[in-house]
């Protein structure tokens, strides 16, 4: 009787252990899980800056262009009048 009311403490012992370890575990997965949640959601941002910041490139490239064109219209002008 002494052997099988050992035997039945270490298991609930044992039992007690594994609870607690899932505990733990679950815990840890929630933590991750929000982690994640919150990288998904500063990716999104970082993606969105990102698109703006190419239409903001394109339109300083279009502008780029434009000032050079008009740089050689005023260049070609000035020659005209020099001449």
């Amino acid at each position: 009787r002494c052997s099988s009311t050992a035997s039945t403490s270490e298991a609930t012992r044992g039992r007690d252990q594994l609870m607690d370890d899932i505990a733990a575990r679950t815990q840890q997965v929630e933590q991750l899980k929000a982690h994640l949640a919150a990288l998904q959601e500063r990716n999104s941002a970082v993606e969105i800056s990102n698109v703006m910041l190419r239409g903001e490139n394109a339109s300083v490239a279009d502008t780029a262009n434009d000032l050079e064109h008009s740089l050689r219209l005023a260049e070609d002008s000035r020659a005209r009048l020099e001449q």
